[in-house]
């Protein structure tokens, strides 16, 4: 009996150390979000991940704690929980990870409603590039990063309904 617990933790032992890592954290984040003709209703922060395991799409997602306090009618105070995205399996091949804002609101003028997705770093679709995979990798690099984008970000509606980056 005592062979067969053995065998089994060096199973398991032997399939962690073959294993790929993602490891995607990010730090507590503030910053400060502006619209001149939206007023936001709902919000949420979102680390995801896809990769291929054994030949099959597979995803995982975070979603920390995010709170928007509300200034006057066009600014809002952003804060962010840190966050930590980690999956170690064997096989596992990374395709891309993103850090992206969801933002629901109503137009001002309107009512109507809108929603968007602001891609703070990564991307969604698609295939990473090493340079990102190396950034995702260094979670000093990509708490700058972050830190820099959510600073100030700036939206507005776009004439379908959805809520955009004002650059």
């Amino acid at each position: 009996m005592n062979k067969i617990y053995f065998t089994i933790i060096i199973l398991l032992l032997s399939q962690s150390i073959w294993a790929e890592l993602i490891k995607f954290q990010t730090p507590k984040l503030n910053g400060k979000l502006i619209s001149e003709n939206i007023e936001l209703t709902d919000w949420q922060a979102v680390l995801n991940c896809h990769f291929q395991l054994n030949g099959k799409n597979q995803e995982s997602s975070k979603y920390p704690l995010t709170q928007f306090k509300k200034l006057d009618d066009n600014q809002y105070d952003i804060s962010i929980k840190a966050a930590n995205l980690i999956e170690v399996l064997p096989n596992l091949e990374i395709q891309n990870c993103h850090y992206k804002l969801i933002l629901i609101g109503k137009l001002y003028s309107t009512r109507q409603t809108l929603f968007g997705e602001i891609i703070l770093f990564g991307q969604d679709q698609g295939k990473m590039s090493d340079k990102d995979l190396e950034i995702l990798n260094n979670k000093n690099v990509l708490a700058r990063i972050l830190q820099e984008k959510i600073k100030e970000i700036k939206i507005s509606a776009c004439v379908d309904g959805g809520i955009v980056l004002d650059e």
